[in-house]
Parts: structure tokens; sequence; C-alpha cells
């Protein structure tokens, strides 16, 4: 299922949680907050793929995320080593 959009709501509290965000004004949370586009995302899907172009900065205001990074075509079939 694809995203939906959430019906309106005022986010000013939710950003200022984010810490990039924590010390801006009440107005400038309220400019951000007037333009956020608040989504309800199905587990599993997919938000954005590596290589997009950007289309913005997502919050996540409740559940969970994961983010993951395709290796490179040309290590592929080289061992990965970890460290400790």
């Amino acid at each position: 299922m694809a995203s939906v959009p959430d019906p309106p709501g005022d986010y000013r509290e939710t950003l200022a949680k984010v810490p990039i965000f924590s010390s801006l004004t009440a107005d400038e949370l309220g400019f951000l907050a007037q333009r956020a586009v608040p989504r309800h995302c199905s587990p599993g899907e997919i938000v954005f793929g590596e290589g997009e172009p950007c289309a913005g900065l997502y919050v996540v205001e409740a559940g969970m995320s994961a983010s993951s990074r395709a290796p490179p075509a040309s290590s592929a079939s080289a061992p990965v080593r970890y460290r400790r």
C-alpha cells in the first residue's frame, strides 16, 4: 500500500523534538509545520530509494524506520570483514 496523506495537524511540538530543529523559535517551527506533509506508511513500505533525488526531509513521529544501502557492484564478490 502506498503512503497516503494524514489529516492536517499541528506538528510544531513534533518538530521541536528533532535535534536539528530544537533551537528554532515558535514562529520558525510554525513556518515549517505549515509546510509539513504528513504521511502514514505501511510496514515494509519503501519510502524512497537509493539514488533518487531528494524530495524533502522525513521525520518519524511514531513507529520505527530502517535504512539500507546496496553494496557497490564491484564489491559484490568481495568478502566482508568486520572489525571489533
